[in-house]
């Protein structure tokens, strides 16, 4: 501020506050027209997404067991491999965890192979859900 300001605001205080209370007022009102355009912002942002999400293409990819029972993770080896699950359940209930394991191992690439754990754990999973 210049020296004629700081004199005229000493000489008429009442000059200084109103403009400090002008000042007020279109800082108060910046503030709400601020408010007012985020406001309208998120609503548009909102808006967008809704659209873009209701013009989504409908799946045409059959849901599986483990999406439609709504459950979280991945889907366990045994249950995303059709030809290792028929493997395991013609034999599960005629050999033991280790044999079948070992004849996984004779029979499926090793990215395809699993442990005894895993057949285990599936069985009773399996055991206990009712399928």
């Amino acid at each position: 501020m210049n020296d004629d300001a700081v004199a005229r605001f000493r000489d008429r205080p009442e000059a200084a506050e109103s403009d400090l209370a002008m000042a007020r007022g279109l800082i108060k009102a910046a503030i709400d027209g601020n408010d007012r355009s985020a406001a309208h912002v998120q609503k548009v942002i909102s808006d967008l997404v809704k659209e873009a999400i209701n013009d989504l293409p409908d799946c045409d990819v059959p849901g599986t067991r483990h999406r439609l029972e709504r459950r979280r993770g991945r889907m366990s080896k045994i249950e995303s491999d059709p030809e290792l699950r028929m493997f395991i359940l013609s034999r599960i209930e005629k050999m033991t965890y280790a044999e079948l394991e070992v004849a996984i191992e004779a029979q499926f690439p090793p990215h395809r192979r699993i442990k005894r754990s895993a057949m285990l754990w599936w069985w009773n999973e399996r055991s206990n859900s009712g399928r």
